[in-house]
């Protein structure tokens, strides 16, 4: 069974909402991990003075009963407590007097302002830009944390490092593609990718402290990784079934992403086949009796849209952020000329490190939806059986 959800709520609304469909019963649920998960994604050096105002918790409302899933939908609510400064400017009823700064008039480029405003009509950004925001992706993260702790439960680990930000590059060299044997001789390297060395976190304040200066913003580079994915998960039958395609298109979907690699893919594309594919190997290890493996993993875990056991890596591209101080010109809709904007947005510097955290919980839901539909049974038991009798069959 596919793992399916859908998240509403604007940027300054009461609430983001969120519903996750699919886990079988009997999912122990952590609410301290999954909103340490969401105090993740509000951290970070470029953050806005937002994250003072929110203190994002996520409230259970169906589909856990004691701590465990029943198997029935599981919805979410998340408070917007910035809501209270926005109250006649989101109201969901009509307004008695409204007022000029009700409307947001002026689109900015990069955002989906403009684009919006074509597409359905309005005369009011405002209505584009709230469901536009990154802050939306709150929710996001709530509900992968859920899927996150799903494959826990089959020792699949998803996490992030910072690749590039803004111009600086964080990982000297070319980015290693690991395989599967490199995280069983170092079982800490998955550990170490977690936090920022002292170097970073000086070249990242270096470059925020700039881009603050000079009211710009940046963007950067984030590496998804899962490991301990089992082979068979995705399909070569249909193009929506690869999980590769899967992965992209969820990652693409994350305000901010403009590009997306699996794999080696961008470096593949330079290199002869010789060079560009992952030569098999056997290797052994004493608590297992042996496992197929790769020499390389420029794959990425993922051939014909299906992993093949090697660790699943992404790199994902985030754009600078489209908010701006002094904003850039603007174009009034109605008369279609150039415009001094009245006011900016509150804004970050940068997201980057926030929007790791978003990224893995896409990768967490669609690794998960794969799983689910592979192995999936009405109860986590019956899952795990029938995970475990497809280990036993290729000795995985």
């Amino acid at each position: 069974m596919a793992i399916k959800w859908m998240t509403a709520g604007e940027s300054h609304g009461p609430a983001l909402v969120g519903i996750i469909s699919g886990f079988p019963a009997g999912l122990e649920i952590d609410f301290g991990f999954v909103n340490s998960e969401l105090h993740r994604r509000q951290r970070g050096i470029g953050r806005s003075e937002r994250q003072k105002i929110e203190s994002d918790i996520a409230e259970f409302l169906s589909g856990i009963r004691h701590g465990i899933t029943t198997g029935s939908p599981i919805a979410v609510r998340i408070e917007n407590r910035d809501h209270r400064n926005w109250l006649d400017v989101m109201s969901v009823k009509p307004l008695e007097a409204p007022g000029d700064p009700i409307r947001k008039t002026y689109p900015r480029p990069g955002h989906a302002d403009l684009a919006g405003i074509l597409k359905w009509g309005f005369d009011d950004a405002r209505n584009v830009l709230e469901r536009a925001s990154g802050r939306t992706t709150a929710m996001t993260v709530a509900i992968g944390a859920l899927a996150k702790l799903y494959l826990g439960n089959f020792d699949t680990y998803v996490g992030s490092r910072l690749i590039q930000y803004g111009p600086e590059l964080l990982v000297d060299g070319e980015t290693i593609q690991m395989t599967s044997l490199d995280i069983e001789d170092r079982p800490g390297k998955l550990e170490s990718l977690k936090d920022l060395t002292e170097s970073q976190i000086a070249k990242i304040t270096r470059v925020v402290k700039n881009a603050r200066e000079t009211g710009n913003t940046v963007g950067g580079v984030v590496q998804v990784i899962s490991a301990y994915v089992p082979p068979g998960l995705g399909s070569t039958a249909l193009p929506d079934e690869r999980l590769d395609a899967r992965l992209a298109g969820a990652m693409m979907g994350v305000p901010g992403i403009k590009a997306v690699e699996i794999g080696a893919g961008i470096e593949q594309a330079r290199t002869g086949g010789r060079e560009a594919h992952d030569e098999f190997s056997i290797a052994i290890n004493p608590d297992r009796k042996s496992w197929y493996s790769r020499k390389t993993n420029f794959a990425g875990g993922i051939e014909g849209g299906i992993t093949n056991g090697e660790p699943v890596s992404m790199k994902a591209w985030m754009k600078p952020l489209s908010t701006i101080n002094p904003p850039h010109m603007s174009i009034d809709p109605e008369t279609r000329q150039p415009v001094e904007p009245e006011s900016t947005e509150r804004t970050d510097v940068s997201a980057v490190e926030s929007v790791a955290v978003v990224l893995e919980s896409v990768a967490a839901l669609e690794i998960a939806s794969a799983h689910n539909e592979k192995f999936s049974g009405d109860s986590m038991d019956a899952t795990y059986n029938n995970y475990d009798i497809f280990r036993k069959s290729i000795d995985f």
